[in-house]
């Protein structure tokens, strides 16, 4: 029990990074909405690997349309660095699903993404 509390806590910790970055990048213009953002993360090893571990889809939690984590070496420098990773938020490029709103390469005729055009299928 304690475990799971103390991977939530860490994972807090890397989110509220991840949000200050968003927030950063809102304000000076760089997005609109976080489902506007491509998001890169840039962990050192320990923290890439607990980002591993925890099997999430993490571009869900974080609420953007792109979502990469590269090595720590490899970071932009335009990345902003917070205590256990730098963080990336650029403009996501493609175009927007009408129905989930998120930023994909390419929609089809319905203006839908391939994961929304299958559940409207399916549905």
């Amino acid at each position: 029990k304690e475990e799971l509390l103390n991977k939530y806590e860490r994972f807090m910790t890397l989110r509220d990074d991840v949000l200050k970055a968003l927030e950063i990048a809102r304000n000076d213009k760089v997005i609109g909405k976080s489902f506007n953002a491509k998001l890169t993360l840039y962990p050192n090893k320990e923290t890439k690997a607990f980002l591993t571990s925890l099997n999430a889809n993490l571009q869900q939690i974080f609420i953007v349309s792109q979502f990469e984590i590269k090595d720590y070496e490899e970071a932009d420098e335009r990345a902003l660095e917070f205590e256990s990773m730098k963080v990336l938020v650029e403009v996501a490029v493609g175009e927007t699903c009408s129905r989930c709103w998120q930023v994909v390469p390419h929609i089809d005729h319905d203006e839908l993404c391939p994961r929304c055009a299958k559940i409207v299928k399916d549905n």
